[in-house]
């Protein structure tokens, strides 16, 4: 931790910051502490969750996000260097099936059947 001298003295930052804040702080600090994390994920705000998709190393929250997120939590999820993209094969391979389109339009909310098809 480069900015706080231990894991209490970051919780209770976190706990007590604006969601831009503890964006910038998880991005900086990496918070892995599974306490930490708990905490954050029980504010449900949509910035901050992005932020542990990008930093997270928690498979199963990754793999969690990128089934239940909308497409910017996705895509944070997808540019985690500590994604697996083994841990995310049957959804991208779910995604890139041509008998989902449908389903595909309705999960990212765009696209022409002519785009899906390119």
């Amino acid at each position: 931790m480069e900015n706080f001298p231990n894991k209490d003295v970051l919780e209770e930052f976190l706990s007590n910051c604006t969601p831009a804040e503890a964006y910038k702080t998880i991005l900086e600090e990496k918070p892995f502490y599974s306490t930490t994390i708990e905490m954050l994920l029980a504010k449900n705000n949509k910035l901050i969750n992005l932020a542990i998709a990008q930093t997270t190393d928690d498979e199963d929250l990754l793999a969690k996000f990128f089934d239940e997120g909308d497409l910017p939590l996705r895509l944070a999820v997808l540019g985690n260097n500590n994604a697996s993209i083994q841990s995310l094969n049957e959804d991208i391979q779910f995604l890139n099936s041509t008998e989902n389109n449908e389903l595909v339009k309705k999960i990212f909310n765009f696209g022409t059947d002519e785009e899906l098809q390119a």
